[in-house]
């Protein structure tokens, strides 16, 4: 459990930084 939330936040965290990404919840 506690890796996949890490790994979801990683991901999450190289989304956001790439610009006009459109982040869907």
């Amino acid at each position: 459990m506690h890796l996949v939330l890490v790994w979801l936040c990683c991901c999450w965290a190289v989304v956001a930084s790439q610009p006009g990404t459109v982040i869907i919840t």
